[in-house]
C-alpha cells in the first residue's frame, strides 16, 4: 500500500466517556495540516489531503479512542440502490466490516447493490470479498449524504492493546493505581502544546505512587520524574519501571509535592492524579489542603506555556481551582459513586 493516501476513515471508540472528545480532536487535530477534516458522526470522520500513513500511525499510537484506520479505494453515490435493489445474500456481512450511518428501509437490499457496484466498479475478486484471515475490507453507507465508502482497513487497534501494561501485571499493585488508557490521556493533554524539539522533554508526576504516569511517558520519550511522600510506593515503582525496560528514562523522589526539589521553571509538563477520599494518606494533611499547597509549587517548576493536568473529583473544590487559573476540561465517570473531572492549568 502506499504510503501517502488522499482520503482516509477514522473510527474512533467512546471509551472515556466525556473525555473521549477531547481526544478525539487532539488525534484530528493533528492531522489538520494533512488536509480536510470532516465529521461524518460522532465517532467516524473523514480525512481528505495528502496524508503520510507512517506519520499518521506515530500520532496513532498515542490517541486513546482510535479503532480503526481505513484508506477508502472507492466512493460511490448510493443513487438507484434505494430504490428496487435486489436483496442478494448476507453471507459477505461476516467478511466486510460495515458502518451504517441514517436509518432507510430494506437496508440489507441496498447494500447488496452498492456491493455490487463497488466490486464491478473496483474489479474486486471473490477471494478479496470473502478473506481467509479476518476482516479486510470496510463498508461505510452514509444515507445522510447518499453516499457509500469502500476501503481497506490499514490498522485496527485491539481492544487489549493496554492490557499487557495493566497495574494487575506489574510486580508492585497499589490500590487505585490509574489504568494505562487513563495515563496516556492525561500524559497526552499535558503534553499537547509542545511544539517539536530534538531535546529530552522532561514530564513530573508530583503524586507517582506506582509510577502509571511515568511509565506512559517514559514510553512516549519524555524524561520522567515521579515524586511521592511515602517510601513503599517508591520502592514500588521502581519495580514497576524496570519491569518495562524503562529505568533509564525515569527518575523517583521520596518528598512532598508541596516542597518539590525542583527549580523553577525546571519541566515541560506535569500530570497527576492527588490523594483524595478517606483512604488518602497526606500526612495529617486534608486532600484539599494537599492539593492547593502541591498546585502553587508545581506551577513554579513549570516552563511558561507548559500545562499541568489532574484529576479531581467531580464537584469537588471547583471554585478553588479556578481561583487557582485551572479549568475543568471534561470528566470520566468511574463507577456509581465516583466521577471525577479532568483540571488544566497553564503557566
Amino acid at each position: 500500500m502506499d504510503r501517502n493516501v488522499s482520503k482516509l476513515l477514522l473510527v474512533f471508540k467512546w471509551n472515556l466517556g466525556e473525555c473521549s472528545q477531547v481526544d478525539i480532536s487532539n488525534m484530528l487535530r493533528l492531522l489538520s495540516g494533512s488536509g480536510v477534516v470532516r465529521e461524518l458522526s460522532r465517532n467516524l470522520y473523514e480525512v481528505e489531503g495528502s496524508v503520510d500513513l507512517g506519520e499518521l500511525m506515530e500520532h496513532a499510537y498515542r490517541s486513546v479512542t482510535l479503532s480503526d484506520v481505513i484508506v477508502v479505494r472507492e466512493e460511490v453515490e448510493i443513487g438507484d440502490c434505494t430504490l428496487d435493489a435486489e436483496p442478494g445474500s448476507k453471507e459477505w456481512f461476516r467478511s466486510v466490516k460495515m458502518v451504517i450511518i441514517g436509518e432507510k428501509p430494506n437496508k440489507v437490499r441496498v447494500v447488496n447493490c452498492l456491493l455490487g457496484k463497488f466490486i464491478q466498479k473496483s474489479n474486486l475478486s471473490l477471494g478479496e470479498i470473502y478473506p481467509e484471515h479476518g476482516q479486510r475490507f470496510f463498508l461505510l453507507v452514509d444515507f445522510a449524504r447518499e453516499k457509500a465508502y469502500w476501503g481497506e482497513i490499514f490498522h485496527s487497534f485491539r481492544r487489549d492493546r493496554f492490557t499487557y501494561r495493566s497495574p494487575e501485571k506489574r510486580p508492585y499493585l497499589q490500590f487505585s493505581a490509574l489504568s494505562p488508557k487513563l495515563a496516556l490521556f492525561l500524559v497526552n493533554l499535558s503534553t499537547q502544546g509542545l511544539g517539536a524539539s530534538n531535546e529530552t522533554r522532561t514530564f513530573l508526576d508530583p503524586f507517582c505512587g506506582s509510577g502509571s504516569t511515568l511509565i506512559e511517558a517514559a514510553l512516549l520519550g519524555f524524561y520522567a520524574v515521579g515524586v511521592e511522600i511515602h517510601y513503599r510506593p517508591v520502592r514500588g515503582a521502581r519495580r514497576n519501571v524496570i519491569f518495562h525496560g524503562l529505568y533509564e528514562r525515569v527518575d523517583l523522589i521520596l518528598s512532598d509535592a508541596s516542597m518539590l526539589p525542583l527549580r523553577a521553571n525546571a519541566v515541560d509538563a506535569i500530570a497527576f492524579d492527588p490523594p483524595y477520599g478517606r483512604l488518602a494518606s497526606a500526612k495529617g494533611r486534608s486532600p484539599d489542603e494537599t492539593l492547593k499547597l502541591a498546585l502553587r509549587r508545581v506551577k513554579e517548576a513549570l516552563k511558561k506555556r507548559g500545562s499541568c493536568v489532574f484529576l479531581y473529583p467531580y464537584e469537588g473544590a471547583n471554585a478553588e481551582l479556578r481561583d487557582l487559573g485551572c479549568e475543568e476540561i471534561c470528566w470520566i465517570r468511574e463507577h456509581s459513586s465516583l466521577t471525577r473531572s479532568v483540571w488544566r492549568c497553564t503557566k
